[in-house]
């Protein structure tokens, strides 16, 4: 028969919980761009966070869920540094320009690549595609939110809505470009990321 735990203990355990939760979404990520999603198993997964498979279950009932929940921490995470490396003054377009050029390198990196793994297994697993739903949901509010945090000038204008979709779609399109290493992403961005910046200059004071 167990004992209960004491008051005092209750903070401790609930400390130890996040602590191993935590390891298991760093240790999903970390297999996800090494191995993608077929190739991460709970089982590596508690073996790489250096928990027992049973813990892992505990946290998350599939490997579906765990590997959306690894995906929203990555999404979290990177829209914070992106938010707090920000510069709050200057010119709003040259603004602009930087933030989408820190986001190119992220579309064209490690992460995008497990995020596409995710994608392209979801065509076929209707329980990860139910599950990508909310991370899609969970996406355009950390867009929104930061874009308004980090360009206030802009947030307010007419059309701007708009440019965050064109925005996105355009990171999305050079992610994919940039998985063929035989091609030269940088002549294609410079004319995308120039469109971009004539789309902001459109942008007008709402009626």
């Amino acid at each position: 028969m167990s004992t209960p735990l004491d008051a005092e203990e209750v903070p401790a355990v609930r400390v130890r919980s996040a602590d191993t939760r935590f390891r298991v979404l760093d240790a999903t990520i970390d297999l996800l761009v090494e191995r993608g999603y077929a190739g991460t198993s709970t089982r590596l997964v508690a073996s790489r966070a250096g928990v027992s498979q049973g813990a892992v279950q505990h946290h998350f009932r599939s490997r579906s869920d765990l590997c959306v929940s690894a995906m929203s921490l990555l999404v979290q995470r990177l829209s914070r540094e992106f938010i707090d490396a920000t510069p709050a003054v200057g010119d709003p377009i040259e603004r602009f320009v930087a933030i989408v050029d820190r986001l190119l390198a992220v579309f064209s990196g490690p992460s995008f690549a497990a995020g596409l793994e995710l994608r392209l297994a979801a065509r076929t697993d209707l329980e990860l595609r139910t599950a990508l739903r909310g991370l899609d949901r969970e996406l355009d509010r950390a867009l929104e939110d930061g874009a308004t945090e980090m360009l206030p000038e802009l947030a307010g204008l007419k059309g701007f809505e708009d440019l965050l979709e064109l925005t996105m779609a355009s990171l999305r399109g050079a992610g994919l470009l940039s998985i063929d290493p035989d091609r030269d992403l940088e002549p294609i961005w410079s004319s995308v990321r120039g469109q971009l910046v004539d789309a902001v200059r459109r942008l007008e004071v709402p009626n």
